[in-house]
């Protein structure tokens, strides 16, 4: 786990498959992922989950509201499965460049 401002002063990081967790107001990832990702959930606006898993690197934003909407956005995106598929999507990857 690394902090936004780690992530915008490392280039290596930009290549590699992200999970932003925050909102767009304390997470600087997530204000960037905001504006290139598709909403892929949301709670009344109040819930929201952000993803693109098919294009370059996997990316997702997991964000509420408020501490407990973030919370519940982290659980969605756990429960539905959409944290597996993240993942199969990332190691996937990675063995088809190996192969």
């Amino acid at each position: 786990m690394i902090g936004d401002a780690a992530w915008f002063h490392t280039d290596m990081f930009h290549r590699a498959p992200t999970i932003a967790v925050g909102g767009p107001g304390v997470n600087g990832v997530a204000g960037r992922f905001a504006a290139e990702l598709a909403t892929v959930w949301t709670d009344a606006d109040r819930v929201v989950i952000q993803a693109d898993f098919e294009h370059g690197n996997r990316r997702t934003a997991l964000w509420g509201m408020d501490r407990a909407a973030t919370a519940e956005a982290v659980g969605t995106f756990i429960d539905r499965g959409w944290l597996d598929e993240f993942l199969d999507r990332c190691w996937r990857f990675r063995s088809e460049n190996l192969a």
